[in-house]
């Protein structure tokens, strides 16, 4: 669960990468949250154990609403910011140093597209949105888990 829960995170924040994907949350938004509603459930619903789908499905919703928060508490959210929050939710005392490496990796290499992409470090309004619309979406679907 310690790799699946890291893959996830890096998911998620690999999504929030992608220009398309961005902008397809803010043009069609039906559409990503039947994505977001699979890609969430795929990974909650790998856990066998029924009791430990909510575990699982707990763990997502609290992650996510903390990635949210900050988010939310800055108008000015800058990718400093997000890079950070990512690399906190994830529990790295408990990862195998293979798992590390990549999640360090991927978390890097994300950030470099994303500082390719946005100026001045701040990442603007119409991408804040799409942001805060994408975890909102995933709290939303851990709902189905009964928590």
């Amino acid at each position: 669960m310690k790799s699946t829960l890291t893959a996830a995170l890096v998911a998620v924040f690999l999504f929030l990468s992608g220009c398309a994907a961005l902008e397809s949350i803010n043009n069609n938004p039906e559409t990503a949250d039947v994505v977001i509603k699979i890609a969430v459930s795929q990974y909650i619903d790998a856990e066998q154990d029924p009791a430990l789908r909510v575990l699982r499905a707990t763990v997502v919703r609290d992650k996510v609403q903390k990635v949210l928060s900050v988010v939310e508490g800055n108008p000015q959210l800058s990718l400093d910011d997000l890079e950070q929050d990512f690399r906190e939710s994830i529990d790295w005392v408990t990862l195998d140093p293979s798992d590390k490496i990549l999640a360090d990796i991927l978390i890097s290499n994300v950030r470099a597209q994303l500082d390719a992409k946005v100026t001045v470090g701040e990442i603007d309004s119409d991408y804040s949105v799409a942001i805060r619309t994408l975890l909102s979406m995933i709290i939303r679907t851990t709902g189905y888990y009964g928590i």
